[in-house]
């Protein structure tokens, strides 16, 4: 049993199948959307779990969700099922009476944002949290870094790091600046296991990023000493710097209960400078093991 099972509670199944009001704005209430008994039914088989709904057939809206949960826990695919669920796509009823698109993306997020808070005010006591992070959805423990594993690339070139600019630009919209960051710490990581699985060196599974790092800067050479210039020194030393900020920033703009010095709220202006960093840093270092080929 994973931490998604903790989503089977009564009164997050009652948040998740929009029999809950989670958000009201300008005198009027927002809730996910309806899940009838039949759409329940038709979402269970989607997923794989074969269910017919029959009328008056006493089985209550929240165990057909309660069973869905349970069974994609052991199938380790909770996470599609909640980004099905928060997809866009299926609040048109919900924000029926909004016709510009921004005004509805504005809405939009902030249903989901207080969707995953009020969700979060649950999973509280169990010192849990769900989290939206790379468009996939977790469960981690309060207050500390969820690892999400790294997709490996099979090229990755100086247009694809250039590419973060591009696939943040929704995050920086929408004030989702912890997604930003970790579309980051994700760039950096990505580059970095490129790297070594290029030279066939294996790549260390704790997921610290300054482990990471370190194993890269031997592979390529760029152990500093005392020979070399101090200005170069000085410029390595800041792509450590940036290494370490990236990989230990956190955002609690998302997150109601985060709490304590490991947390740190950012501004767009943070968010764009770690984005840029971020490349700076690995059009580097892949440059270095470009010119070592």
């Amino acid at each position: 049993m994973s931490d998604f099972k903790l989503l089977t509670q009564r009164k997050i199944v009652d948040i998740l199948i929009g029999d809950v009001a989670i958000l009201e704005k300008e005198d009027k209430q927002f809730r996910l959307p309806y899940l009838s008994g039949p759409k329940l039914c038709e979402l269970s088989t989607k997923f794989g779990l074969e269910r017919t709904y029959t009328w008056g057939g006493g089985v209550s809206r929240w165990v057909y969700l309660t069973d869905l949960i349970e069974y994609l826990d052991r199938q380790d695919s909770v996470g599609d099922l909640i980004k099905y669920l928060f997809d866009l796509g299926n609040f048109n009823d919900v924000l029926s009476e909004i016709h510009d698109s921004k005004t509805v993306k504005a809405y939009y997020s902030e249903i989901i944002a207080s969707a995953i808070s009020m969700i979060n005010g649950q999973l509280l006591y169990s010192h849990k949290e769900l989290r939206s992070i790379n468009a996939q959805f977790v469960i981690a423990d309060i207050g500390e870094p969820a690892i999400i594993p790294t997709e490996k690339v099979s090229s990755i070139t100086v247009e694809y790091i250039r590419g973060l600019v591009g696939r943040v630009e929704e995050d920086l919209y929408s004030k989702h600046y912890d997604s930003v960051v970790t579309k980051s710490r994700t760039l950096v990581e990505e580059v970095i296991i490129y790297i070594l699985e290029q030279r066939g060196i294996p790549v260390p599974t704790s997921g610290n990023l300054i482990e990471l790092y370190r194993e890269c800067k031997a592979t390529l050479g760029m152990l500093q000493d005392k020979s070399w210039d101090k200005r170069i020194l000085e410029m390595l030393s800041g792509l450590e710097k940036i290494v370490s900020a990236v990989s230990g920033m956190r955002n609690t703009n998302s997150d109601a209960h985060g709490a304590g010095s490991a947390r740190i709220e950012i501004k767009e202006r943070e968010a764009r400078l770690i984005v840029n960093s971020a490349i700076t840093m690995c059009e580097y270092i892949l440059d270095v093991y470009e010119s070592q080929k």
